[in-house]
């Protein structure tokens, strides 16, 4: 595509395989351009159009849905509410501004009294006022609003004194192996803060002999406190 080798399927391909007396490509720019795929480019022409009008990498985000479906309804959440997170998968399809179904089992088994629960790392946030069916399989955390906000499906949840999840989930491994039978480029991480799920990351492209690229997004405040204490050797 860009003149160089057979071998080479993408601008970042190309630019890696250069040397000093490689030809010039013409016009070429520093900056690449990342476009996110969605409903409205959802055809090949436009596609095709991105592409010419200078897009050099499409992005195609699987964490707030699937590639067969689109993102559930949103709830908007008051201020001062009290709303319940439950790992009870008869709330998965039927959440409301009660009651909320979150799959990070750590979450409710290490929340206590007073925690603060983040979405997406702010601005929704919430105080666990309340534990409840502690002796159930699915026990309850009632939780008031901190700051209003609109909860979509599949966000993140964070909470301070929470384990690094380390293990990929069996979702993740479905998305993973989507990007391996689609061929992309590369694989970008979201709200990194540890450095062992991206071994797992690693560890599971290995293993399907792939050398797909990993690009952490450092963008929480554990994430960029544990990237400075590494730089800096504290």
């Amino acid at each position: 595509m860009w003149g160089n080798t057979e071998e080479e399927r993408s601008f970042l391909e190309h630019l890696c395989s250069l040397d000093i007396d490689s030809p010039q490509i013409k016009q070429t720019h520093m900056t690449s351009i990342i476009a996110t795929i969605g409903p409205a480019c959802d055809n090949v022409e436009i596609l095709q159009d991105m592409v010419l009008a200078g897009v050099n990498i499409f992005r195609l985000v699987m964490a707030y849905g699937d590639r067969y479906s689109s993102l559930g309804r949103e709830i908007f959440l008051k201020s001062h509410s009290i709303v319940r997170f439950t790992n009870n998968t008869d709330f998965l399809d039927n959440m409301d501004d009660s009651f909320i179904y979150v799959d990070q089992k750590k979450l409710i088994d290490f929340a206590d009294i007073n925690s603060i629960i983040v979405i997406e790392d702010g601005p929704l946030s919430f105080i666990v006022k309340d534990k409840v069916d502690t002796h159930r399989p699915t026990p309850t955390l009632v939780c008031e609003v901190l700051n209003e906000g609109i909860l979509g499906n599949r966000q993140t949840c964070h909470m301070n004194g929470m384990p690094d999840m380390c293990q990929l989930t069996e979702n993740d491994e479905k998305d993973l192996s989507f990007a391996l039978s689609q061929k992309v480029d590369m694989v970008f991480m979201s709200l990194v803060s540890d450095a062992s799920l991206i071994k797992s990351v690693r560890k599971f492209f290995d293993e399907k002999e792939s050398s797909i690229k990993i690009l952490a997004k450092i963008e929480n405040y554990k994430g960029i406190i544990k990237f400075f204490k590494t730089q800096l050797h504290l």
